[in-house]
C-alpha cells in the first residue's frame, strides 16, 4: 500500500508467535507518515498454563515484540510520528531505538507503557521484568514519554541515548 500515508494497528495481546505477523503488517505500513500502534499484553509462549517452551526466566530474557530474531529492521523512510502503546520492558525499549535507527525522518514519538501479563499464575517473581523501563517523566514516572523536534539539532540521538540507558533518573520534557 504505497500510497497509505496514516495507519493504527491495534492488537489486543501479542504472543510471542505471533511476532513474524507483526512484522508482515510492518510491511504494508512501512511507507506510512503516522503510524499508531497499540500492543495490549505482550505474552510469552511460557506464560500459558502447560507450555513446555522456557526461557532463560531468571536473566528476564523476554522476547522481543517488535523485531524477529535472527531478520533485519525494515526502514520507515517516511515515518514522521509514532505512537506507540505497549508494555516497555527490556526487550521491546530494543526494539523501539532499533525501530528509530530505521526511521530517519522522524519528528514526533509518543510512548505509553502498558502493564505486563496480568495473570502471573506460575511466574509471580517475574513482575519486576515487565515494569516499564522507559525514563522518567517530568511527572517522575514511567507510564508515558513524549519527544517532539527530533529533527532539531542531535535531539534524537539524544533521545536513543535516553531510552538506551539503564532505569535513567533523568527527566524529559513531555
Amino acid at each position: 500500500m504505497p500510497e497509505l500515508r496514516k495507519a493504527s494497528v491495534e492488537i489486543s495481546s501479542l504472543m510471542e508467535e505471533s511476532v513474524p505477523v507483526l512484522r508482515d503488517i510492518f510491511k504494508t505500513v512501512s511507507n506510512v507518515s503516522e503510524l499508531t500502534l497499540q500492543i495490549g499484553e505482550s505474552r510469552p509462549m511460557w506464560y500459558f498454563p502447560g507450555s513446555t517452551h522456557w526461557r532463560k526466566q531468571n536473566g528476564f530474557d523476554l522476547f522481543h515484540p517488535l523485531v524477529e530474531p535472527g531478520k533485519d529492521m525494515l526502514m520507515f523512510p517516511n515515518l514522521r510520528s509514532l505512537k506507540l502503546s505497549m508494555c516497555f520492558y527490556g526487550n521491546a525499549l530494543q526494539d523501539l531505538i532499533c525501530l528509530l535507527h530505521h526511521s530517519p525522518v522522524i519528528d514526533s514519538l509518543h510512548l505509553i507503557h502498558v502493564e505486563g501479563p496480568s495473570n502471573y499464575q506460575r511466574t509471580l517473581w517475574l513482575r519486576e521484568a515487565w515494569h516499564s523501563k522507559l525514563p522518567l517523566n517530568s511527572e517522575g514516572n514511567r507510564n508515558y514519554a513524549h519527544f517532539s523536534d527530533l529533527q532539531t539539532g542531535h535531539k534524537k540521538s539524544q533521545v536513543i541515548k535516553l531510552l538506551s540507558s539503564k532505569k535513567s533518573s533523568k527527566r524529559q520534557k513531555t
